[in-house]
């Protein structure tokens, strides 16, 4: 069987006076173990190149990263906002605006759950201010351990991947707000924040708010079967 050739959107560093492309290893470990063959799209704002990359390949992974620039979903600025790189953000929202005209597989991780939801035109929470009853979703203790709990919606995908409720880590202080045209929530922690979002009635449009390559690192596999029903969505 022909393993699936599946898209992962490129992250863009800033070290000291050099721009490079980057991308954590963990998302194409990711892949593979799942059955798939990662390509890793360099960062362009051309949106034929772009379409050019999905249209060699079955799926479209986007990965965590920075804040994205408020503007891009028609906001201010709001005090807690981090950095924001503007090329980074028109290119991950010109590649998964595309998938979804395309209507591919898309898997969006951390960041890529929310370029996600504002590629379909909804908003986020900037910074989740920390207040009583507010979980702490910045953890302090390695990147595979999961630090708090998430309860699935009944009927969706995510669910009917993962299970009811599971626990997850936790790397994020924005969050999806509003959903974006045809996304649904699928999933919250314990203190209502978003986990999870996905395209009601496609066979996989996800997003996702903690970093499952990332504890697939440790000896965790329980984020083993999302990257492979996300692989076999892709074949």
């Amino acid at each position: 069987m022909t393993k699936p050739l599946i898209a992962i959107a490129s992250n863009l560093e800033f070290k000291e006076t050099t721009e490079k492309v980057d991308l954590n290893r963990a998302y194409s470990e990711a892949v593979m173990m799942a059955g798939g063959l990662p390509l890793v799209i360099p960062i362009t704002s051309n949106p034929k190149d772009i379409e050019t990359y999905l249209s060699l390949t079955s799926g479209l992974l986007l990965p965590g990263g920075v804040d994205i620039d408020p503007l891009a979903f028609g906001e201010e600025p709001v005090p807690g906002l981090e950095e924001v790189r503007p090329e980074l953000d028109e290119f991950h929202l010109t590649i998964a605006r595309l998938a979804l005209d395309r209507s591919m597989p898309i898997l969006g991780i951390c960041r890529g759950c929310q370029v996600l939801n504002v590629a379909a035109g909804g908003t986020l929470i900037q910074h989740i201010e920390p207040k009583e009853g507010i979980l702490k979703h910045r953890q302090t203790v390695r990147r595979f351990h999961p630090c708090h709990s998430v309860d699935t919606e009944s009927g969706t995908l995510i669910e009917s991947v993962l299970g009811k409720s599971f626990v997850v880590n936790s790397f994020h202080h924005q969050a999806v707000a509003t959903p974006g045209e045809g996304m649904v929530i699928s999933a919250r922690a314990k203190d209502g924040i978003v986990e999870a979002i996905e395209k009601d009635g496609s066979p996989f449009t996800v997003g996702v708010q903690w970093h499952p390559e990332a504890m697939l690192e440790g000896v965790d596999r329980s984020m083993a079967p999302l990257f492979r029903r996300f692989v076999s969505a892709c074949s």
